[in-house]
């Protein structure tokens, strides 16, 4: 026990020191010249602070958010995604890997677009697609000689019906009113 240095020996008169402690010699801290320290102060920051110029484009900002709220809609509706598309077109302008996360997608966009643009060149699909669509809603209103949407609609009223007297009936069973 002896040896132990960090053992205590209160079989002395009231004394209350440690003794000492072998030290190791200090471990300096040398500073590595690539890596970039930050200013927390409150001062306006310089404009050489960021590492690599971040796109200014608003075709950037506009591509992220349209991924992004693409993405959420169909998990989580339309406010979350409006949400998640804001936040994805600013983070287009922050550092860091969120930064390089968002301007990836944004670039998806607008490789998408640019595909798309290409195809419609190519195979005049924006027109086609307005003149069957405008050719079906044509035929629809022409060929409904039986009166089909007419009655879908009396078949919808007789659901709704039906429905709405389930769900009183089930309101009074349980003695609401």
């Amino acid at each position: 026990k002896e040896d132990d240095p960090l053992t205590f020996d209160i079989t002395q008169d009231e004394s209350y020191e440690f003794p000492s402690v072998p030290t190791s010699p200090p471990v300096v801290a040398t500073p590595v010249s690539s890596l970039r320290t930050e200013d927390h102060s409150f001062q306006q920051a310089s404009s050489d602070t960021r590492t690599t110029d971040l796109p200014t484009d608003n075709n950037h900002q506009i591509g992220a958010g349209i991924v992004a709220a693409l993405i959420t809609l169909p998990l989580f509706g339309p406010f979350i995604a409006a949400v998640a598309g804001v936040a994805a077109a600013h983070g287009t302008t922050q550092d860091g890997a969120a930064g390089d996360i968002c301007r990836a997608a944004s670039d998806v966009a607008m490789t998408a677009k640019d595909k798309a643009i290409e195809m419609d060149k190519k195979h005049d699909i924006v027109n086609r697609s307005k003149e069957n669509a405008r050719d079906f809603v044509n035929n629809v209103r022409k060929g409904d000689t039986h009166n089909l949407l007419e009655k879908i609609g009396e078949r919808l009223q007789e659901v709704f019906k039906v429905v709405g007297q389930f769900f009183d009936k089930n309101r009074r069973g349980r003695g609401e009113e």
